[in-house]
């Protein structure tokens, strides 16, 4: 695994409006990328986000619909349909061998960029990643770090 930080505007696509796809775009955003959300329905917080917002049902898209983005998020449930989760493997390795990156929240294997949890303490950027099954042990550790780095840098 290697860490990057990317200093110029993608055209980042997050697929699902749920929690955690506001949350991605919402960070995204926070990093001036140019985003936008796909999902059949929105919650209230994607809903209010300033952004573009296209309500579509990810199983009808075809390929050439994701041509503009450079990087995609897929934030949202595994499917449980056998079918589908094919058709989404599929997709997924068409994305990547088209030069996409591609992070898979709930199957990070899968894709070929990981996006960790981080956190912003003055100058610094904080970012932590995990095997992708213990997201919320990984978002305390994020922020144990952060409130111990911010402690730091006060008293020097």
């Amino acid at each position: 695994m290697m860490p990057l930080t990317i200093i110029e505007p993608l055209q980042v696509l997050v697929i699902g409006a749920g929690r955690a796809g506001f949350l991605k775009a919402r960070t995204a955003m926070g990093h001036q990328q140019k985003v936008t959300l796909l999902a059949p329905k929105f919650s209230p917080e994607a809903s209010a986000l300033g952004c573009q917002h296209i309500k579509a049902d990810l199983y009808q898209c075809q390929l050439d619909d994701f041509s503009r983005y450079q990087l995609i998020y897929f934030a949202q449930p595994w499917p449980n349909s056998a079918t589908e989760q094919a058709w989404l493997t599929s997709l997924i390795k068409q994305l990547k061998n088209s030069g996409k990156w591609v992070c898979v929240s709930c199957k990070p294997e899968l894709g070929n960029v990981v996006n960790p949890c981080s956190r912003k303490v003055g100058n610094y950027l904080i970012a932590v990643s995990g095997s992708g099954n213990t997201p919320a042990i990984t978002r305390d550790i994020t922020e144990h770090l952060a409130a111990e780095l911010s402690a730091f840098t006060q008293s020097n």
